[in-house]
Order: structure tokens, then sequence, then C-alpha cells
């Protein structure tokens, strides 16, 4: 409720003034004519009450000392009331500058809401629970049981720098690389309805990012003890059933490859081995299982050259098929624990050696 005072004042306000829509205060035009703006209780308490519900909502107890404009406790308030409308909306997103701001904030977000980290560049969600990770893709509140979860739409890069990457030619972002193509895979292809063709996820990598190639992870490297066309039997391994499917396999043996289909705790099934010298796994066979599957663009904008302490930029196309070596692409397959160079048709693996 507030009052309107040019239905309490009619004949002592003027409401002349477009930029005052209820009226605006005036003088008297002679001393003591009664055609000035009454300056009583209820116009004063109109203001105070306003003042007041500012402190209210936003939960501040004045000082006793005057605001100023250098320390002004209603405006203040004005920016926490503000502060908490733009926390529950859900259509805005709520900015913090740095990671570490995030963290350290005592407020409630509710489920869903999106927010910005400057320093990342990038939108995160609100999710419930706050277990300690990385800060990579999830990052955990330390006051509040709560985390923010990086997951771009389909049509939206994963950005390296949005899991905390620096492109500064000096940082080493190896497992910040692995974790953006984990994502990738976790977060899924989509189906172009042509065959076994998808359309993959794509992971920016940008200029001035230095990263080791070699070192990104695979999920086995060894031998097998098995001979059959298909299935391969590997010593001294121990996976989750299934956990390698849409995975490739890398026979260093005889050159040959395969996406992997279906996998026990020790064996491993694979659809077909492409352009080996036997396609076919034989006892003793060197395997590599890389944990590159399928369905992944990498834009690659600054590959580091360890050997000639270079960068160079190139974009690669990873695209889920069961028969990569059919499909013309610029890239479709990253093999074992090797960075691809340049594929046109794919009719033979590179930079395997």
């Amino acid at each position: 409720m507030a009052i309107s005072i040019k239905d309490r004042y009619p004949s002592k306000v003027d409401t002349t003034d477009a930029a005052y829509p209820q009226g605006k205060a005036r003088n008297v035009t002679v001393s003591l004519d009664g055609t000035g703006t009454p300056f009583e209780k209820d116009l004063v308490n109109d203001i105070m009450g306003f003042q007041q519900a500012i402190y209210k909502e936003a939960g501040i107890t004045p000082s006793g000392t005057p605001d100023t404009a250098d320390v002004c406790q209603q405006l203040d308030g004005l920016k926490v009331v503000q502060d908490k409308r733009s926390i529950n909306d859900l259509s805005q997103p709520y900015i913090f500058p740095t990671v570490a701001a995030f963290k350290a904030s005592l407020i409630e977000f509710p489920d869903g809401k999106v927010i910005h980290l400057t320093d990342r560049g990038a939108d995160f969600t609100k999710i419930t629970g706050n277990t300690a990770t990385l800060d990579q893709s999830i990052i955990f509140s330390l006051g509040v049981n709560q985390s923010i979860e990086y997951a771009p739409a389909f049509d939206e890069r994963i950005n390296l720098i949005a899991l905390g990457g620096l492109n500064d030619r000096t940082t080493d972002n190896t497992n910040l690389v692995q974790a953006a193509i984990d994502l990738a895979f976790s977060l899924g292809s989509a189906d172009t309805g042509l065959g076994d063709n998808w359309v993959a996820r794509d992971v920016y990598i940008p200029a001035d990012t230095k990263w080791r190639y070699q070192d990104i992870a695979s999920f086995f490297n060894g031998t097998t003890d098995s001979a059959n066309a298909t299935v391969a039997h590997l010593i001294s391994s121990s996976f989750v059933v299934d956990e390698l499917v849409g995975a490739f396999l890398w026979n260093t043996t005889d050159k040959s490859y395969g996406t992997i289909t279906s996998n026990t705790v020790d064996t491993v099934t694979v659809k077909e081995l492409y352009l080996g010298s036997s396609n076919t796994f034989t006892n003793g066979d060197s395997i590599v299982i890389s944990k590159h599957k399928v369905g992944v663009n990498i834009f690659d904008d600054s590959k580091y050259d360890w050997y000639n302490s270079s960068f160079t930029a190139q974009s690669k196309v990873y695209i889920q098929c069961d028969a990569p070596h059919k499909t013309s692409a610029n890239e479709q397959h990253l093999v074992g624990t090797y960075h691809p160079a340049n594929i046109v048709e794919n009719h033979a693996p590179s930079d395997m050696e």
C-alpha cells in the first residue's frame, strides 16, 4: 500500500508535470495560504515504509549513522534485493568473476540456475551436492551443498578454457584435453539416421595451448594370448563389462584396427579388424585400446610440436561409424596414445609409428 498524494491532497500538489504522474510537491504561493503540499505523518510514513521495506527484505539492521553518498545502507539494501531476485530467476544467469568467488560464496541457488564464470568464459548449471572434484566440468562449493556443471548444448563446442585450460604457451593442459574429450563422449553424439554415421560433439583447443598428445591416456596397453578373428583375451586386464564399447583397438603387431562392440573383464570383441596384414588376433599380439572413442570432433587451433618446439594449427574430425575406413572424412580416428595427422580418405591410420 502507498498513498496517492494527488488524491490525498488534490489542491495541494502539482499534477501538471508528466514526469510525476501521481503529482509532485509544491510550495505555498503566499505564506499560510494552504496551497503547499503538507508535510505530515502519512507522507513521511510512506517514505519511511519504503526505506524499512528495503531493510527488511535485505536483512539489514540500520547502523544508526546517516547514509552518505559513499556509505549508504539503503543502496546496499536495494542491491541485496536485486541480487535475491536474480538468484531465483532462472531466465538469467548469475555472474561470478572467478571460480574462487563461486566456491567461497554462501548463496544457495535453485537447481537449474545458470551460473556464468567470467574467468572460464562459460555458463555452468547448478546441481545439488558438493563432493570434491577437480573443478573441471564440475565445480563444487566450499560453503553450500551445491556444485555447478559444465554441459554445453549439442551445438556448442566444449571449450578447453571452460574446463580451466590456460592457453599461455607454458601451462601443460594435457589432462584437461583428456577431460574435454571424456566430457564429449559422456555427453554423447547425435544419430544422423544415415546408417552407422553420427554427428559428433565438438571439442575446441584454442591457439597457444600446450599439451602432450603422447600422454593422452589409453584403457589398455599390453598383449593377447589368444588367436581369433574378432575376440581377444588380454593378459593381466581387468575391465568393467562393456566399458570399452565404442573405443578403438589398435593391433600394433599386424597394424590392424577396429571398433570394440563388447567386452568382459578380460576379453574384447570387435566387429571386424581392418587394414592389417592378417586382420586377426594371434597369440602375443601387442594391443592398444584407446580411451578416445568415436564420436568427437577436435578443433585443435594450436597443436604443440614438442620435437620442433613450435605450435601448428590443425583441425581433426572423428566420426562415429562401425567401419571408419569406408567413410571419407578429414579425420575419423584417434588410435592408441597417438595424435593423428590429416587423413583424407582414411585408407590407413597415420602417426601410428
